[in-house]
């Protein structure tokens, strides 16, 4: 079997010829990528030098919708993770900097360019979110979220709703088609182009700010249950955008967090009522159209498990072992749902290796029994990881892959 064969066959229920392995979370080890051959290149000081530039916003922002920039970096994730012989790689089609600009409006009072771009290496993504561009010590810069630009009713009216239209987003995606379809014809194995979508409660949250967005969900219920409506239209725009392209994906990914390390983000009953119902829309367009819903969620899911599932997902990533989820008492439990996971980062960078192969050998020898398995860490590979556990874990994978 190639990857997108040994892929779909475990999304479908198939044994496949060996368990596959990805990492749908993020690859961002300079020193991994590295001793696969894959070079990173220096950090871009873009953001940094664009400043000294008359109008430097706006050429950031027009950067930042340009779809062979955007595509070039899906494209460099091909050649990454077929170094180092992963399954699927996410081609990102949301989170962008981009939104519709109207330079000649203010938005909080502040003229739009500068709302949306406060200052070099930071901008307001298209949820509201603030991201922030910063360098770590292990030679790469890492976009981290810093807090939501859209605290208000009146602001999120005033930034607009993103276009799930966005002429870059199917650009982006039939890009990265093209190229994994032109190196296949040369024969190359490359992982399947995975197209990544924003969900509906974690844009929403870190768009308006934690303490914004608790505070509505008590106090101004239909103001979050209009967001929710926006978020959910805006991920049905996409999937069904998906499947009028040349070659529709057979799959989607959507990212969107539910949970802290001890328990659910949500109250149970609030999930129930408004997101679950919501996310179960997004997973059926899906289904409509062919395409299997696999699901990215960090966090300790147990109180919302059973309604999770009945939104129909597929599949579910990562089951964060940190954050109290047992993913072989679930596997047991859920059969027909597909499980992605779930070597915990933090045990990657501070384990020994030997730690790393004993769990490693208790996924696959477990996990896999019966199929829908794939290997990947607990969320995904940071800076941080060390080396030798990475290699470690593969190592145990190659071992005891085959069926």
């Amino acid at each position: 079997m190639n990857h997108e064969e040994r892929f779909f066959a475990v999304l479908n229920g198939e044994i496949p010829d060996r368990v596959p392995y990805t990492e749908i979370g993020g690859m961002d080890s300079v020193i991994i990528g590295r001793h696969y051959g894959y070079d990173y290149g220096k950090p871009s000081k873009l953001q940094d030098l664009l400043k000294y530039i008359p109008g430097w916003r706006k050429l950031f922002l027009k950067f930042a919708q340009n779809a062979k920039i955007v595509s070039s970096i899906a494209n460099r994730g091909f050649e990454l993770y077929r170094l180092m012989d992963m399954s699927a790689v996410p081609v990102v089609m949301t989170l962008y900097p981009i939104i519709p600009a109207n330079h000649a409006k203010k938005i909080d009072g502040k003229p739009y360019q500068k709302f949306a771009v406060p200052e070099s290496g930071t901008f307001v993504d298209e949820f509201g979110r603030i991201m922030k561009t910063v360098p770590t010590k292990f030679e790469t810069s890492m976009l981290y979220y810093m807090d939501g630009a859209l605290k208000t009713e009146e602001i999120y009216d005033q930034w607009g709703t993103p276009d799930p239209h966005h002429p870059v987003r199917m650009e982006v995606y039939n890009m990265a088609r093209e190229y994994y379809n032109t190196q296949k014809a040369k024969g190359a194995d490359l992982p399947y182009p995975l197209p990544a979508i924003g969900g509906i409660n974690e844009v929403t949250w870190e768009g308006m700010s934690f303490k914004s967005f608790a505070k509505a969900l008590r106090k101004n219920r239909s103001f979050i249950t209009r967001v929710l409506d926006d978020r959910t239209n805006f991920a049905i725009g996409i999937i069904n955008d998906l499947a009028e392209a040349a070659v529709p994906p057979k799959a989607f990914l959507f990212y969107d967090d539910y949970g802290f390390k001890n328990g659910p983000l949500l109250p149970p009953k609030d999930f129930k009522e408004l997101f679950a119902p919501r996310l179960k829309k997004i997973v059926d367009t899906g289904h409509k159209h062919g395409m299997k819903a696999i699901m990215h969620s960090c966090g300790n899911l147990n109180q919302l498990w059973e309604d999770l599932v009945r939104t129909g997902i597929d599949a579910l990533h990562p089951i964060e072992p940190t954050a109290k989820m047992d993913i072989f008492a679930l596997k047991k439990a859920n059969p027909d749902l597909v499980f992605i996971g779930n070597v915990s980062p933090q045990d990657l960078q501070d384990k020994e290796p030997d730690f790393i192969r004993e769990y490693t050998k208790r996924l696959m020898t477990e996990c896999k029994e019966g199929g829908r398995f794939i290997l990947s860490s607990g969320h995904s590979i940071n800076p941080a990881v060390d080396l030798q556990n990475y290699l470690a874990m593969r190592e145990t994978h190659d071992k005891y892959a085959e069926y």
